[in-house]
Order: C-alpha cells, then sequence, then structure tokens
C-alpha cells in the first residue's frame, strides 16, 4: 500500500508535468478548441483538475470536500501565467498536508442529492491523481492532434509506466 509521502509527491509530480507542459506550449495551443474535443481545450482540461485540487484542499481544511462545489475560473483557462501560478498553490497545500493517511473525510458528490459518503485522506489522494492522469491523458491526446508529441510520462498512470520499464528490462 502505498505510503502518504509517495500519493502527495505523486499529485505533486503530476501538478509539475502540467507546469512544464505550460513552458512549452504557446497559448494558442492552450486555448485553441478542436474537433475533436470542441468543448474542452487544453486550457479547460488543466483548469478543470486544478478545480479538483482546489476542492480537496479547501475541503481537507474543513473535513467536507465537495468536488461539485468548483470554483471553475475561466482565467486558467486562458492564462498559463495564472495556471502556473494555481499549480505552485496547490503544490505548496499537498506539501503541508499533515494530517494522518486515515484521516476520515466526508466527500460530497452527486449533484443534486446528499450525497455525502466517508473517505479518508489516502482515498482522496489516489482519486486525485487517477483524475489528473485521465485528464493529462486527454490532454496528450490533443497535443498528438496538434503534432506536438507530449513527454513520454505525461499522461500515463504509474503503473503503466512501471509494466513499460519491466518489458524494456525483458526486452533489452
Amino acid at each position: 500500500m502505498p505510503s502518504q509521502d509517495f500519493l502527495i509527491e505523486e499529485n505533486i509530480l503530476f501538478l509539475s508535468q502540467a507546469k512544464d507542459l505550460l513552458e512549452r506550449i504557446s497559448d494558442h495551443v492552450y486555448t485553441d478548441v478542436v474537433s475533436i474535443s470542441p468543448r474542452g481545450a487544453i486550457g479547460g482540461h488543466l483548469r478543470h483538475c486544478l478545480d479538483f485540487y482546489g476542492s480537496f484542499l479547501r475541503g481537507l481544511e474543513r473535513g467536507l470536500i465537495d468536488y461539485d462545489e468548483r470554483r471553475r475560473d475561466a482565467v486558467l483557462e486562458t492564462d498559463r501565467r495564472c495556471a502556473a501560478e494555481r499549480i505552485d498553490s496547490h503544490v505548496r497545500g499537498l506539501r503541508d498536508i499533515t494530517s494522518p493517511f486515515d484521516t476520515v473525510l466526508q466527500v460530497r458528490c452527486c449533484e443534486g442529492g446528499d450525497g455525502v459518503m466517508p473517505s479518508s485522506l489516502r482515498r482522496e489522494l489516489t482519486y486525485l491523481a487517477q483524475h489528473t492522469v485521465h485528464h493529462f491523458a486527454l490532454i496528450s491526446m490533443l497535443l498528438r492532434h496538434r503534432g506536438i508529441e507530449p513527454p513520454r510520462e505525461f499522461g500515463v498512470a504509474p503503473s503503466t509506466l512501471k509494466h513499460w520499464k519491466e518489458q524494456e528490462r525483458i526486452a533489452g
């Protein structure tokens, strides 16, 4: 079972990958909508991920995480500098976590109903990592659609990376 430090560092790694990507692409690539994703530019996917981290960090303070109550700050979809600043803020927030791994949290989901369920810090850090990888995989597809090859590990689950490395070791 992964340690708390590992899960925090894994989430920080994903956010760092996003910040690196922001430095590699233009404003146009970040904001432009393409036919394969008419409602979601790269900036929209990143903003969505950052919203989830924000909901998590705000909710951690009060013991109730509400992923449906996201800020949806549209400037993050169009301004790479603001997105990078938000990433830095979330990385600081993740580094500041001192709660025990088994801290019981309440999570609200399923808009329209009570939908509050128990969870834990471990579970929510795992969820954030999986959610982020999913959206980064979509961002990778959008980059490839534009002829831009993303970094090899961007949008790839850690378990898949481990499998690839094992396959390379066996083959080579």
